[in-house]
């Protein structure tokens, strides 16, 4: 084992590179740290942006035709690096204040220099600082998650399509269950029960185009805010909310509501 000391001078030196080749090649550098996922929720990255009228999700699949000049310039300069960029919704001629980086997945060039890819959504992100640079946006960046999950989850009861009790108001409920997972499972049974024998049916051809349902309440609430068919400002919003109780409440709404509506509280 090397001497403490060593150690010290060889992170200082490290810290030196670092900080030399995020002078000189920023661009590069915030790519990277990207796809390696090094940068902190503290951390201010540089992303180029594509800009939809739709949000997307993390873990949700989006195929994309790329015909504009500057995407065109904007996806090669992203297959030369990390193969990632973020992609926001407009809202009111503005940019949203919240989006998704994509990963590419594949990419097909056709003759005429269009592009056609697959991406799917990664990690969230706030926007910062909104720029141009050749003729597609950039923006800073700070990355996000939900806040931490509050209780106990319990893993024995099987998986999310189980019938469930209903959601106690404490922290966790009288069998150990945390309130996030009571209220996945409680989600799964309106959904059984709005579907009537037709679920197996439905269930199937929901995974079968989205992937399967997640068991984990934040991955879950993620999921289905993508699947379910709401209005893109409910979705911003369901995307924006930093709470997985909050998601998972406001998507129970929904549910219960005669109108694909819900709040974020």
């Amino acid at each position: 084992r090397p001497p403490r000391s060593t150690l010290m001078r060889s992170s200082a030196a490290s810290d030196v590179y670092k900080r030399q080749i995020k002078k000189c090649w920023p661009e590069q550098y915030e790519a990277r740290c990207v796809e390696e996922g090094e940068s902190d929720s503290t951390d201010r990255v540089r992303l180029p942006l594509f800009i939809l009228d739709s949000c997307v999700f993390p873990g949700q699949l989006l195929p994309l035709h790329i015909f504009e000049p500057r995407y065109r310039l904007m996806l090669q300069r992203a297959l030369e690096s990390s193969r990632t960029f973020g992609i926001v919704r407009m809202c009111n001629g503005r940019v949203a204040p919240v989006g998704t980086t994509a990963e590419i997945l594949n990419h097909v060039s056709l003759m005429d220099g269009r592009s056609l890819i697959q991406t799917v959504g990664r990690k969230r992100f706030e926007v910062l600082e909104v720029g141009e640079v050749d003729g597609y946006a950039v923006a800073e960046v700070r990355f996000f998650d939900d806040a931490p999950l509050v209780g106990v989850k319990d893993d024995s009861e099987g998986a999310a399509g189980d019938h469930v009790a209903q959601v106690d108001d404490s922290e966790t409920n009288e069998r150990g269950m945390s309130v996030e997972t009571s209220l996945l499972r409680t989600i799964v049974e309106l959904v059984e029960n709005k579907a009537g024998e037709r679920w197996k049916q439905i269930r199937d051809a929901v995974v079968a185009k989205f992937g399967r349902i997640p068991e984990d309440p934040r991955e879950f609430s993620l999921w289905l805010a993508s699947v379910m068919p709401l209005d893109m400002s409910t979705k911003q919003q369901l995307l924006e909310c930093r709470s997985t109780r909050e998601r998972l409440l406001a998507i129970r709404g929904c549910l219960h509501a005669k109108e694909t509506q819900c709040t974020i509280m």
